[in-house]
């Protein structure tokens, strides 16, 4: 249908449904303008409060774990000294013959550490094997 059909009324009709439309649209858009800065600004509070408490949170943990590193490095200090006092009270104990021995494989073990470290992996890989029989 054309326009020349179309009562001069309804031409009108339409018209003003097409400007009320639009208003419409105008109001819903600014409306809708509104809330998303107002859930933006929401949403930006939560999130400095969320980071906000990130922060603590994480800082409350690294000072536990600086402390509790603290703790057990100076147990390890402690136990390392007993022994190491244990150790020379061991060979003071033992005969003269056995105690130079043991000072001399001692040297030799300062000297060549990965000699030590390879003798040791095979002790306990010797050890190991002995124990898988044994079940």
């Amino acid at each position: 249908m054309s326009d020349k059909n179309v009562p001069a009324d309804a031409a009108e009709q339409a018209g003003a449904v097409r400007e009320k439309a639009t208003a419409v649209a105008a109001q819903v858009s600014e409306k809708a303008t509104v809330i998303a800065g107002q859930v933006g600004e929401k949403a930006g509070a939560v999130a400095e409060q969320v980071s906000g408490k990130a922060g603590a949170v994480a800082e409350q943990v690294s000072g536990k774990a600086s402390a509790v590193a603290g703790q057990v490095g100076e147990k390890v200090g402690v136990v390392t000294t007993q022994v190491g006092v244990t150790a020379i009270e061991a060979v003071e104990a033992l005969p003269e013959p056995v105690r130079q021995r043991v000072e001399q494989g001692v040297r030799q073990a300062r000297q060549h550490p990965a000699v030590v470290a390879a003798g040791a992996a095979a002790l306990v890989l010797v050890l190991w094997k002995l124990l898988r029989r044994g079940r």
